[in-house]
């Protein structure tokens, strides 16, 4: 997008916004309680927040990316005030687990070269440690059904063993296109294992139910010189109403384990073009990243692994890069991308395929120093 197309871009959605609502300060943030997905199993519980918070910071501290004075790295994952406490240390273990990991890009994902890709820092090192991740690069501007045919077709050419189980990890609309996926391809929905969705418009996003009109009569060319224009569905498969009738009609297959992770910014880390969608969706919920509330993403039925702070592209991407201005933020410090990105697949790894396949008593994985919570 050039510089002119995308302030227009921005100028038409503020004539959208309702007031000048102001973000809460993070104390008031804080104080605020989690939402969890809805439960398939009535008074099953899905919170997998301490969990997952003590080995993401195990991962940050290693690193050196957490502060020595923020033991349980709230700089980076929203301690909110009903989150449980932390469980014991976790030893963290070296050898990967036993899942095939696949990461699905989201919209507009085709748009903008290597700075679109999610976490592409990340499954460079953890390629080093011996972990398949393969990206799945679908249409940025397509619909889910035309985007499902895309992941069925890189997973068949991936060349997996019959007997490979799958991991699939959704980055924003990539979540809903896997969603599809598992309704379109029973044989291979049979054999994934997990799901994950990162900051998926789940239940859809209002600013697609505001945003259609002006993507199909003012933008849908604006990225013409950068992606193809697929089948133009992108907007409209992430409506509300199209989301929570697909959602309605297709409940997802209760074989497969799925985990939610959310986000929202303090004012410094919003990039300036995620600023008038946070306005927009304010008057929903000031816990938004820009493009998708929390509420509307989760998934039915899955764990809960925290709400990063952070905005909707910061959180996997480093599309500052391409756009510094759109993307450029008051503090410019790159979120943890890659301690995330392994925080999430040795979560998974050992809810999924922990030693006997136990669980935590919040349907979490066993964190006991066995080192069950790394998939090993």
């Amino acid at each position: 997008m050039n510089k002119t197309a995308a302030v227009a871009a921005l100028v038409l959605l503020a004539a959208f916004a309702s007031g000048c609502t102001t973000m809460p300060g993070r104390e008031a943030l804080e104080s605020t309680t989690a939402i969890l997905p809805a439960a398939r199993e009535p008074g099953v519980p899905r919170d997998g927040r301490a969990e997952f918070r003590r080995l993401f910071c195990d991962i940050a501290r290693r690193d050196g990316v957490a502060a020595a004075d923020d033991p349980d790295c709230t700089e980076w994952l929203w301690r909110l005030a009903d989150e449980p406490p932390a469980p014991a240390q976790i030893e963290l273990a070296s050898a990967p687990g036993r899942l095939r990991w696949f990461i699905v890009t989201g919209a507009l994902g085709d748009c903008f070269g290597e700075d679109s890709l999610p976490f592409r820092e990340g499954i460079r090192r953890l390629a080093m440690q011996g972990r398949s991740v393969e990206t799945v690069l679908v249409s940025g501007r397509s619909g889910t059904q035309h985007n499902a045919r895309q992941i069925a077709g890189a997973i068949r050419a991936a060349g997996l063993a019959p007997s490979a189980r799958l991991a699939v990890m959704g980055y924003s609309k990539g979540a809903v296109d896997i969603l599809q996926l598992l309704a379109d391809e029973p044989a291979l929905a049979a054999r994934v294992a997990a799901v994950v969705s990162l900051s998926g418009p789940i239940t859809g996003s209002s600013l697609a139910d505001r945003g259609a009109w002006i993507h199909d009569h003012l933008l849908a060319n604006t990225f013409a010189d950068r992606c193809d224009p697929g089948d133009g569905g992108m907007v409209d498969s992430m409506r509300t109403e199209v989301r929570l009738r697909w959602l309605a009609d297709h409940p997802p297959p209760e074989h497969v384990r799925y985990f939610s992770l959310a986000a929202f910014p303090t004012w410094d880390r919003m990039a300036r073009g995620l600023k008038t969608g946070w306005r927009l969706l304010a008057a929903e919920d000031v816990r938004n990243d820009g493009q998708v509330t929390v509420g509307k993403a989760m998934l039915p039925g899955s764990t809960l692994l925290g709400y990063a702070n952070s905005d909707h592209w910061g959180l996997t991407l480093t599309v500052e890069n391409a756009l510094p201005y759109i993307a450029g933020r008051q503090d410019d410090r790159q979120y943890p991308q890659a301690q995330l990105l392994e925080a999430i697949i040795r979560y998974v790894e050992g809810a999924v395929d922990g030693p006997g396949g136990s669980r935590g008593a919040s349907g979490s994985p066993d964190v006991s120093a066995s080192g069950g919570s790394s998939g090993s």
